[in-house]
């Protein structure tokens, strides 16, 4: 077997290629170890038997990055558009659009059971509906980041719109509270097939305009965000509850089957990592600071759209203007998705990125935390406030996945932003849960709520932010140049180091000139 190009030659004997990976797994490198001309089979067979499964999965593992490497060598780089790539980018707006459009109506829905099919049912009861049905759409996104990644995205967005149909039609006919339960168990189900792999696709198909086409895409949970609400209160004074559930049903079933030939990957399918691939990127400090970071400001952000209209209210907004206190939030989220995506094209995803927590901390100290009302200017300062957090929150949907593939290889884009995503579940229960504690302190002003929300946010910034940090501070003091924070880093030494400090006797190594 020919090495590529540039590469050498290494001949081994079976003995030789035993020992000499069994050597490379004790110092734990995790780059690839030829595989060539039987070599890798013949060294499992003469390992001993106590190490024989372990060098198979080693050799499963290698022979999956090999793999992987060769088809990202013959794909080239992103597109970054063309009719394919817009075509991804519409779908995965359609499918935000009636996902998180109905999951914006949690509070209208929560508000009809109550006063309907589970009148006599207390609210923070009826409240773990919608709460457990985030935690799936959240819990499950490693499972479909990594399905993605090997299969593509046609079973998870058929997947997603089966599922989302028959839950509505579910909920339409529901009228206890473990049928409404499992109604939007379903639905979190469904809508976790398509949020990650419809985030994590984009980068299949952009490099330079990424953040963009990530930001139309999360549009669509805004635009719906926006529209379903209204649309469900319309139907609800024109028909009945089964109708109008019946309507919507129908109309995500439309806006969501054109996904499963509009959606593609440019990467074909290929064999499955093993799963302790998944481990890798926990290795490497950018992920684990971006996770933290993550976590930090998504377990909050939330929490100022499930109270705005009490700290419209409070802080002296007529009723008539204060209803509309969600509206105003997710018509700045809009804006904030589409403007930083452009921005972070143009001066870098992790230098915008980085701003994001500071920036949401100054709006809770600036507009959130004092109370306004009877002041001079109350009313607009009010809503520049309300504004202000939707425009900086919607960024941070935009910007999570671009900085997340920003430092992911292609191929684990939906694996790695599917972890994030999973890791975010339990913190996005228990951030909302403190803030509305912290509100009812705070005799239903947003003080102590306002207070914990910036902190949480301005922590999220200064951990973001550590290693760009530390590396400038590296440069500056001439330690050596690093990479920038949008290179993909890797904590393992390569193969060819792992050679050098560590190859065998006997074994022959010639240098293979260029064809």
């Amino acid at each position: 077997m020919r090495p590529p190009d540039g590469h050498t030659a290494v001949h081994h004997t079976a003995e030789q290629e035993a020992e000499h990976i069994h050597r490379i797994e004790e110092a734990g490198y995790t780059s690839a170890v030829p595989i060539g001309d039987g070599f890798m089979e013949s060294a499992v067979a003469m390992a001993p038997p106590h190490e024989r499964l372990s060098m198979e999965r080693r050799a499963s593992s290698v022979e999956a990055m090999e793999e992987t490497a060769r088809i990202e060598d013959d794909i080239g780089p992103p597109p970054d558009g063309g009719r394919q790539a817009w075509l991804t980018v519409l779908a995965g707006f359609l499918q935000q659009f009636c996902i998180f459009g109905m999951i914006n109506c949690n509070g209208n829905l929560q508000a009809y059971y109550l006063a309907n099919q589970l009148e006599g049912y207390q609210k923070p009861t009826v409240a773990w509906i919608g709460s457990v049905q985030s935690f799936v759409e959240f819990a499950f996104a490693l499972i479909t980041g990594r399905y993605l990644d090997v299969h593509g995205p046609v079973l998870l967005v058929s997947g997603a719109t089966v599922l989302g149909f028959a839950a509505t039609i579910g909920m339409a006919f529901s009228y206890k509270f473990y049928q409404f339960f499992l109604s939007f168990f379903l639905f979190g189900i469904a809508g976790t097939l398509t949020y990650a792999p419809s985030g994590a696709i984009v980068s299949h198909w952009f490099a330079k305009r990424r953040s963009l086409a990530v930001g139309i895409v999360v549009c669509g949970s805004s635009v719906g965000g926006l529209i379903y609400p209204i649309m469900l209160e319309q139907l609800f004074v024109r028909t009945s509850y089964r109708n109008t559930m019946l309507i919507i049903g129908a109309m995500n079933f439309v806006l969501m089957a054109p996904g499963v030939f509009w959606m593609k990957t440019r990467l074909p399918p290929r064999r499955p990592p093993p799963l302790k691939d998944m481990l890798r990127p926990w290795h490497e400090p950018k992920y684990v600071v971006h996770v933290i970071g993550s976590v930090l400001y998504g377990m909050n952000i939330l929490a100022p759209f499930f109270t705005a209209i009490s700290y419209a209210t409070e802080n002296g907004l007529p009723d008539h203007i204060a209803s509309y206190a969600v509206t105003i939030c997710m018509s700045g989220s809009i804006v904030g998705r589409i403007a930083f995506g452009l921005l972070a094209d143009r001066f870098g995803v992790w230098r915008i990125y980085g701003t994001v927590g500071f920036i949401s901390s100054i709006v809770m100290f600036a507009f959130w935390l004092p109370p306004m009302n009877g002041g001079p200017g109350a009313e607009a300062l009010t809503i520049i406030g309300l504004l202000s957090y939707g425009v900086i929150s919607g960024s941070w949907f935009t910007l999570v996945p671009s900085a997340t593939a920003a430092i992911s290889p292609v191929h684990e884009a939906g694996m790695r932003f599917g972890m994030l995503i999973t890791v975010m579940a339990i913190p996005s229960l228990v951030g909302p849960v403190i803030t509305s504690a912290l509100i009812e302190a705070g005799n239903n002003r947003f003080t102590y709520g306002a207070v914990w929300v910036g902190c949480c946010t301005a922590l999220s910034g200064l951990v973001t932010n550590s290693i760009p940090f530390a590396e400038w501070v590296k440069r500056r003091r001439g330690w050596g140049k690093e990479e920038a924070c949008s290179s993909v880093e890797s904590t393992a030494p390569t193969l060819e180091e792992a050679r050098i400090e560590e190859k065998p006797e006997g074994v022959q190594v010639t240098e293979t000139s260029k064809s």
